[in-house]
């Protein structure tokens, strides 16, 4: 798919899920996204700029990957969006308690700028993925109690049990966390 060339401003103005993962080749702006798309993935793109607060209104679900010029904050993403995965965005910034309060599904990944401790995640969160996220905190037992997916991968900075996991949590990856205490 890297042949296919284009422009986000050349999709159809009506669009309301936007799917171009792998599209590298893709040049425009966030805010060229057609403004009732539901559903935006975009992924390794380094062609295409923009601000988060450029991402169209209606914005449910919402992945973002590997994409150098994109800029802003946590707190300026849709207010929609309750399926967040941004991953390796380096010029995003923010704290976990700048996302949607009703976010079902949190996936960020390699996001040096976000901060902020596990107790700040929103409490609806049923799908949680946090990987390498240096400035995120916390204790495993100030998790939401509503995980079923857990996936915590190199967090250095959360310690914890086995024991302090959410009774929930059916779905348990707790990779590289040798700081965590023996019973991880």
């Amino acid at each position: 798919l890297d042949l296919l060339t284009g422009a986000l401003e050349e999709l159809p103005r009506e669009a309301t899920e936007v799917d171009l993962r792998g599209l590298s080749a893709t040049t425009g702006s966030l805010q060229d996204l057609p403004r009732q798309a539901t559903i935006v993935y975009l992924w390794y793109m380094d062609q295409v700029v923009g601000m988060l607060k450029d991402l169209p209104a209606a914005v449910g679900e919402l992945s973002l990957r590997n994409m150098a010029l994109v800029s802003g904050s946590l707190q300026d993403l849709p207010q929609e969006a309750t399926s967040i995965a941004l991953n390796s965005l380096p010029l995003v910034s923010g704290a976990l308690q700048d996302l949607n309060r009703d976010a079902t599904t949190v996936d960020v990944r390699a996001m040096n700028l976000v901060s902020g401790d596990l107790k700040d995640l929103p409490r609806k969160v049923t799908t949680l993925r946090l990987e390498a996220d240096d400035l995120v905190t916390g204790n495993l037992k100030d998790l939401p109690k509503s995980v079923v997916s857990l996936n915590l991968l190199e967090m250095n900075q959360v310690v914890g049990s086995l024991e302090d996991l959410p009774t929930s949590a059916s779905d348990v990856c707790l990779y590289d966390n040798a700081h965590l205490t023996e019973d991880c």
